[in-house]
């Protein structure tokens, strides 16, 4: 009997071959589409800082699985050299630079996350599964800096 509480209470997630199980002790919830809840404006809810912050933990997780499922074991940034803020024109110019790789590229798998600098700068972070010379990748992107390197070990 205690297997079954624990079994219900875990989700388990197969990395490619590599497990990874969760716990949750007070049980999943599952949402109640009879229950309404009062909508509030972005920004407006009383736990507004609690809500993001678990948004931003569940973010983190799924990115850590997808990580680890396709190996993705090279790290990429990317960067402008002009101070690109503007976020469409940023978003642009990064969705045709991974057509021009896919398209050299058919094999590739990446995840991408998009960041901001302090001073607003607009930036991007690749964790990729496929080995491309820095000369090979900067050319492709040329647009600014380019930054790649490897990591070994365990990505937690």
């Amino acid at each position: 009997m205690e297997v079954e509480k624990v079994f219900r209470n875990t989700r388990i997630y197969d990395l490619n071959g590599d497990y990874e199980a969760i716990l949750c002790r007070t049980g999943w919830k599952i949402n109640n589409p009879k229950k309404e809840f009062p909508q509030t404006k972005r920004g407006e809810s009383k736990d507004y800082e609690q809500n993001r912050a678990k948004t931003l933990q569940k973010a983190r997780s799924k990115i850590r699985r997808l990580i680890k499922f396709y190996k993705l074991d090279r790290f990429v940034t990317l960067t402008f050299a002009e101070n690109e803020d503007d976020l469409k024109a940023a978003d642009r110019e990064f969705r045709k630079f991974m057509k021009r790789l896919l398209r050299k590229y058919p094999d590739f798998k990446y995840v991408g996350v998009r960041e901001f600098q302090q001073r607003g700068a607009i930036h991007y972070h690749l964790a990729v599964n496929t080995f491309i010379p820095h000369a090979e990748i900067s050319e492709i992107w040329g647009k600014g800096f380019v930054w790649v390197e490897r990591k070994t070990g365990r990505i937690d």
